[in-house]
């Protein structure tokens, strides 16, 4: 056995760290935030469904309410530099808090629930990327009526899952339910510790 002197040392530390530097990725765009200004863009609004869709590489606006407080049902796309407002035969119906997200099963964004001025609602929408275009999904299994639901993708199972949500008529308004999109129902989990009820949170 031998001993390595302080300066030996030092410099097979620093020959490590230069190898685990070198084997990093490289960050291709820097950490900032910058301010467009494109020619179109949608009207104030609040509280809208918004998501990244992979298969148009677009982000997808839906809803919301605007600065009076009528609710809307305008669908924008945005590519990183331009906003097009799309024109679709058939649309959900005007709401607001409403969450949206990807599910990779069906390649479509999913959208559930929300509310007008009229009651709170537990409809479930899909938008296709390929074809611009919504329909109503006709599920066989449903959430309650809520909004402000925590709608994310699991990126183990691809599958858009929803978690939560909050409805103002109920005695116990806010939900705690864990929720799996299949493609034509939402399949309710059971995890054995879930978090407390709650509305408008984020995943």
């Amino acid at each position: 056995m031998f001993s390595r002197s302080p300066s030996t040392k030092a410099l097979i530390v620093l020959a490590a760290v230069a190898i685990w530097t070198a084997s990093q990725p490289v960050l291709g765009h820097a950490s900032t935030w910058k301010k467009l200004a494109p020619a179109t863009a949608p009207k104030a609004r609040a509280y809208a469904a918004m998501a990244y869709d992979p298969v148009s590489k677009k982000v997808v606006l839906f809803g919301g309410y605007d600065s009076i407080g009528a609710d809307l049902n305008d669908t924008w796309t945005f590519d990183g530099t331009t906003w097009n407002k799309v024109k679709t035969a058939v649309a959900p119906s005007a709401r607001r808090f409403v969450t949206m997200a990807f599910d990779k099963r069906s390649n479509r964004l999913v959208m559930f629930g929300g509310v007008n001025a009229q009651q709170v609602l537990r409809d479930t929408w899909v938008w296709d990327g390929a074809t611009s275009t919504w329909a109503k999904v006709k599920m066989k299994t449903s959430p309650p009526a809520g909004s402000g639901a925590m709608l994310f993708t699991d990126p183990h199972t691809g599958n858009a899952m929803m978690f939560g949500g909050f409805n103002p008529r109920n005695k116990v308004p806010a939900y705690h339910t864990t929720w799996r999109f299949t493609g034509t129902g939402w399949q309710k989990l059971h995890p054995k510790t879930i978090p407390i009820p709650r509305g408008w949170g984020v995943a």
